[in-house]
């Protein structure tokens, strides 16, 4: 997103007036908890990239909800090419994609945490895929 010189994230402890990450607040902290424990039912857009991972349209993840995307900054962002991809309950970003790249998925949630032997995430598959069909691309173009 050009033109803003100093946009930054509030996990930094930045000074800068163009936070685009932003504290959130959600349900109170499990006991024990050191950090905020997010809601874990997800709407996914159809048609994404994410929609193709898990190959449905809601889904479940653990996810910490500290930070995310300021609301200020979602239409500039859209703009830019950032696609919101998985949608809390009441309709805010938890993941996003970058239009016309191969793989470029940011999430809130930790699709690591829904990993188990035999049973991988389903997007950390697809991360995989893609590292594995871009090196074998430019292995073949080098040759």
């Amino acid at each position: 997103m050009g033109g803003i010189a100093d946009a930054d994230s509030a996990e930094h402890g930045s000074a800068s007036t163009n936070l685009l990450i932003t504290p959130i607040t959600c349900q109170p902290p499990r006991a024990g908890a050191r950090e905020l424990p997010g809601g874990n039912r997800m709407r996914v857009q159809p048609g994404s990239l994410l929609h193709s991972l898990v190959d449905a349209a809601e889904i479940e993840a653990e996810f910490w909800c500290n930070y995310g995307v300021n609301t200020a900054y979602q239409s500039p962002l859209e703009t830019a090419g950032v696609v919101p991809v998985a949608f809390g309950a009441a309709g805010e970003w938890r993941a996003i994609e970058l239009r016309g790249h191969p793989f470029f998925l940011a999430t809130l949630f930790l699709p690591q945490r829904d990993s188990a032997p035999g049973r991988p995430s389903p997007v950390l598959v697809g991360f995989l895929r893609a590292v594995y069909s871009a090196a074998n691309r430019d292995s073949c173009a080098a040759h």
